[in-house]
């Protein structure tokens, strides 16, 4: 296990438990997997418009 710390005015997402994403990008993570055993979900689905 490693433990990372976020940069000063880094984004992150994080949840009551801890960051679950940083640096813009979605992050695996054992404690925010989905499984044949979750039972609720959100999806986040982002895109950029034509630029």
């Amino acid at each position: 296990m490693v433990t990372e710390h976020p940069e000063p005015g880094e984004v992150i997402w994080c949840d009551d438990a801890g960051v679950t994403c940083r640096r813009w990008n979605w992050r695996q993570g054992r404690r925010t997997m989905v499984t044949v055993d979750t039972r609720a979900m959100w999806l986040v689905l982002e895109a950029l418009g034509p630029m």
